[in-house]
């Protein structure tokens, strides 16, 4: 006769014990990419706040093994199983999407990043990471191949009652979730307990790139942004709507025509800047031109991607979440403008070339450049010199782009708009010198390289009659520091540098609100003659700032995704996005027009007609 194991033995070589290893694991090295991300500000208090959410987590996936251990049917004792293995194969996608690139997806955003894009440039972007991150990478493949192993064990193993093993895991997470309780009633986890706050008061927070710490989240499915309008309330609301009073300009029609490059720095930020913010000085030289040029001290962001960046610097829109969100790109969505400043300048007898150091399949941006109106497209393929130092996003180096710009500047004649968007400061910052990934080394090679770039420009006497324009597409992806919060409140999230160089060499600081979207609204005031409607949404800052939006908007991918600040006589308030009961989130506030533009431009958006 077999001698028989013993419950402790049954216990201890169950599967499900073994997926509670892995989340041990799993927890551990997710401690770790966190703190490493947290290089700035590491303290105790951070780590038990990622201990307690995670905590809670546990507390789920423990009570979901007890259950398929509560049945000797083999069927729903394998639904149960996989229903463990589910979450354990989410939190290994979050965490691994945290590592290369500071923030989390829903799981609409995954859909969106697996499927609606070229799956060659998703593979290339993942073969260059693994490559670059190291020991990060490797010990992330161990752990997905630990994930694979257990799985098959999990669906090989004979199903059968086990109620021990039950009642131990029943146990744990009553424990596990009153530990998660007691953490979260002792830390804050939100990046903004308060809807309203000003220019000048950080808010009380621990981590401010909540959404990352919390797994959870992630299996979110209804995210209130994505909720559409009833059609009841689009047709209403629709036939009611009338535009905003508007602010009429006489255009200037200058003459000779200014040539522009705008050059688009990938994750430029406050913070990077001695000269703006006083914590890093990763950009000296970005920092000289901006004592000798003008530099704009409280410029907004309108969103926080590369994508959104596009639509506001060159579609001259805000890119508020539409419905449509849920299922298509940003690019996919914002697609159709009243104007563009391509088409503009086109109309205005400019030459127009976009260059990006990105993959042309890279969100569509190659497509979307030239349905938006640029004669010329040139994505990394295009572009000479490459020696295939592909960087994290599978973009080429900014070297690389700019000795590009430098051919293409020979042979175009004014007046001419090039737009260069860069890519090798994005995360997870390989320095394309070092292949070392440091934020630090990336920012300073970024900056060097667009040093040598302007120098190039002065050596040939394009500020003759030439103008470059350098801004972020976004603040860098980590945590908001308590050094950004002290000096830029709730808005250092979203506000970002922006650099004029006109070859005049006369300083000056503009301390007045602007944003990207203005800058297309700027060059209609620089070309056209006629007069020109100013909604409260837009400023004029070229020739020289002379007029700035009564609103800003700005969509918020940085902690709550349904929402949208809105930044108005220095103070930050924000509009939860949710179909017809979109809202402010002070009660206090009533401010119905901002609502009625927030609803109108999402509905136009969302292909509703009225």
């Amino acid at each position: 006769m077999l001698p028989t194991e013993s419950p402790w033995h049954q216990m201890i070589g169950h599967p499900l014990v073994g997926c509670l290893l892995l989340l041990v694991a799993l927890t551990l090295y997710k401690g770790s990419v966190l703190y490493r991300a947290q290089s700035y500000e590491r303290n105790l208090r951070f780590l038990l706040v990622v201990l307690g959410n995670e905590a809670r987590f546990w507390a789920y996936l423990c009570l979901l093994a007890a259950l398929s251990l509560l049945t000797s049917s083999v069927v729903l004792g394998l639904a149960l199983r996989l229903g463990v293995a589910l979450p354990l194969l989410l939190a290994l996608l979050d965490i691994g999407i945290f590592l290369n690139f500071s923030q989390r997806l829903t799981l609409a955003d995954l859909y969106t990043f697996t499927f609606k894009l070229n799956p060659t440039y998703t593979f290339a972007v993942i073969k260059t990471l693994v490559r670059h991150l190291g020991l990060w990478s490797y010990t992330y493949l161990l752990l997905i191949v630990a994930f694979v192993l257990l799985l098959v064990w999990l669906l090989t193993y004979p199903v059968a009652a086990n109620y021990a093993l039950a009642g131990w895991l029943c146990g744990a997470a009553l424990l596990l979730a009153a530990f998660s309780a007691s953490i979260a009633a002792r830390t804050s986890v939100t990046a903004a307990t308060a809807s309203v706050a000003t220019a000048t008061t950080p808010p009380p927070v621990a981590y401010t790139h909540s959404a990352a710490i919390n797994v959870i989240d992630l299996l979110r499915l209804n995210a209130t942004r994505n909720r559409p309008y009833s059609r009841a309330f689009a047709q209403a609301f629709l036939a009611r709507y009338n535009e905003p009073p508007a602010v009429c300009v006489q255009g200037l029609g200058v003459t000779p025509r200014p040539n522009l490059i705008l050059i688009i720095l990938e994750s430029f930020s406050m913070c990077h800047s001695k000269h703006l913010s006083g914590i890093f000085n990763f950009t000296p030289n970005l920092d000289m031109l901006m004592r000798e040029n003008v530099v704009f001290t409280n410029f907004y962001a309108n969103g926080g991607t590369s994508t959104d960046a596009l639509v506001a610097l060159l579609g001259g829109t805000v890119p508020l979440p539409s419905p449509r969100y849920a299922r298509e790109p940003t690019l996919n969505v914002y697609d159709h403008f009243d104007e563009t400043l391509p088409r503009l300048m086109g109309r205005h007898g400019y030459q127009t070339l976009f260059m990006t150091a990105a993959d042309v399949a890279a969100f569509g941006v190659g497509a979307w450049a030239s349905t938006i109106g640029f004669a010329s497209v040139q994505a990394r393929a295009d572009l000479q010199h490459d020696q295939s130092r592909a960087q994290g996003f599978s973009t080429a180096t900014d070297e690389t782009l700019y000795q590009n710009a430098i051919l293409h500047l020979q042979r175009l004649q004014s007046p001419y708009l090039m737009v260069l968007e860069t890519g090798s400061s994005h995360e997870p910052f390989i320095d394309p010198d070092t292949m070392r990934a440091s934020e630090g080394l990336c920012m300073r090679y970024a900056d060097r390289k667009i040093y040598e770039f302007i120098r190039y420009l002065e050596a040939t006497n394009f500020f003759a009659n030439g103008m470059v324009m350098i801004v972020s597409d976004h603040r860098r992806r980590g945590a908001v520091l308590p050094q950004e919060y002290a000096r830029y409140g709730a808005a250092a999230p979203f506000q970002i540098p922006m650099i004029i160089i006109d070859g005049k060499k006369e300083p000056r600081t503009v301390t007045a609100p602007y944003q990207q979207t203005d800058i297309l609204t700027s060059w209609r005031y620089l070309l056209e003659t006629g007069p020109i409607n100013l909604s409260p949404l837009q400023g004029i800052l070229l020739p020289e700032p002379s007029h700035s939006a009564n609103v800003i908007l700005s969509r918020n991918v940085f902690d709550v995704y349904d929402s949208v600040n809105v930044v108005q006589h220095g103070m930050v308030q924000r509009v939860r996005l949710a179909g017809d009961a979109t809202r402010f989130e002070d009660p206090q506030v009533g401010r119905n027009d901002l609502l009625d533009m927030i609803h109108y431009q999402r509905l136009r958006y969302a292909g509703v007609k009225g």
